[in-house]
């Protein structure tokens, strides 16, 4: 019984005994060397130590501890941390060393990959982070990545913990200070706009992990930050294209759907609405030829925006249908510049070789919400002044 408890204990055990004589020949193995090495005792027994180790094992190990790769019988490597002492008989003479050997594999594989993970970190591009908010507010990790985003070295960041806010775009500062707000929602991604050290904002994206203590207080964040500037470049030259009218760059009819919606929802101002058809487009287009026809549309275009402020949205509602809308103005104000615009079409038509001839409504209210009804209204009224120039002419 106390024979097969031993030979069960060395089957467990991770420690691997072999004794060797003074040549090398392994006289003596623990019987869980088929577990470790693959190798049954008939077959280890009587054969050379070295032929299982990558450097060969001699006096001079004795009483010191070594690392070694070692080879099991299916060719896998695996590495043995190995203490060496002398093998005494019974009448005190040192007939050869006991070798007692760990499999090390896994823990050197742990080191090797904590290394290259190290080095991940260290040479991405990425800048990685993690930030304690108790019992002190303080960066204890960047990466030097922080240097090639932002162009500040890790140590401006760990002696002024205010950096990231003092460098965050004022528009974007109450996003900033979520990211160390426990009730955020840390599933999403943050953008915000950081100004680099040469002068210009970037836009950085946070993916942030939060830890928690047990009263549900965050006390650190970790996370991953990457610079995204061409990306939203792109995302804004895509808007600008699915926004903007290829032929005039005013707003199409897709912006003024989204703007219909804002209005209606998000906001309530007081709004003018003028709506344009131009009258002569399509005598353009059969006289002329298409050419000229885009030609007058880009003239009509160019001479709204000289007319209308900044705040002025002007859409080209397809084919020759314009419209603008006017948001926080008063009646008044809304009607001088329809007059205006009224009068600076005279004026142009003095002296262009292609005068724009035009029908024209206008509507107003003091709230936004009633647009859909403003647009109506102000259409209606176009088709009037369309009919009663008509009905001039014919007259």
């Amino acid at each position: 019984m106390t024979l097969l408890n031993n030979y069960n204990e060395f089957q467990l055990t991770r420690e691997l005994n072999i004794k060797i004589d003074s040549n090398g020949i392994i006289v003596s193995i623990s019987p869980n060397c088929y577990d470790i090495l693959g190798f049954h005792l008939n077959e280890i027994i009587n054969t050379y130590i070295n032929n299982y180790l990558d450097q060969n094992l001699d006096t001079t190990v004795i009483n010191s501890s070594i690392q070694v790769l070692s080879t099991k019988k299916n060719g896998e490597k695996l590495y043995l941390d190995i203490f060496a002492k002398p093998l005494i008989d019974n009448k005190a003479n040192n007939i050869g060393l006991e070798l007692s050997c760990f499999d090390i594999s896994k823990y050197i594989n742990l080191e090797r990959n904590l290394t290259n993970f190290s080095k991940i970190l260290e040479k991405g591009k990425d800048i990685i982070f993690k930030y304690e908010l108790k019992p002190t507010h303080k960066f204890t990790y960047i990466n030097p990545a922080i240097k090639h985003v932002l162009g500040f070295d890790a140590n401006d960041f760990y002696n002024d913990l205010y950096l990231p806010f003092k460098l965050v775009h004022p528009d974007d500062f109450e996003i900033q200070k979520s990211k160390t707000d426990k009730n955020s929602d840390f599933s999403k991604m943050f953008c915000t706009r950081f100004k680099h050290k040469n002068g210009n904002y970037i836009w950085i994206e946070d993916y942030i992990i939060p830890t928690f203590d047990i009263n549900g207080d965050l006390i650190y964040i970790e996370g991953i930050s990457r610079n995204v500037t061409e990306r939203k470049e792109l995302e804004k030259k895509l808007e600008t294209l699915s926004y903007h009218d290829g032929l005039t760059k005013l707003y199409n009819r897709t912006y003024l759907n989204k703007q219909i919606e804002l209005l209606i929802t998000d906001s309530d101002t007081p709004i003018g609405i003028i709506v344009c058809d131009l009258d002569n487009l399509k005598y353009i287009n059969d006289t002329l030829g298409h050419s000229s026809g885009d030609l007058l549309i880009r003239n009509v275009s160019k001479f709204f925006k000289n007319t209308f402020n900044k705040d002025s949205i002007l859409v080209r509602n397809g084919g020759d249908e314009f419209i603008i809308i006017l948001p926080n103005t008063t009646l008044k104000e809304s009607q001088n510049m329809y007059k205006k615009m009224l009068h600076e079409i005279e004026e142009y038509n003095i002296n262009s070789k292609m005068p724009i001839h035009l029908s024209s409504g206008f509507s107003y209210s003091s709230s936004s919400k009633n647009i859909l009804n403003l647009l109506s209204e102000a259409d209606k009224n176009m088709y009037k002044n369309k009919y009663m120039k008509k009905h001039y002419m014919l007259y």
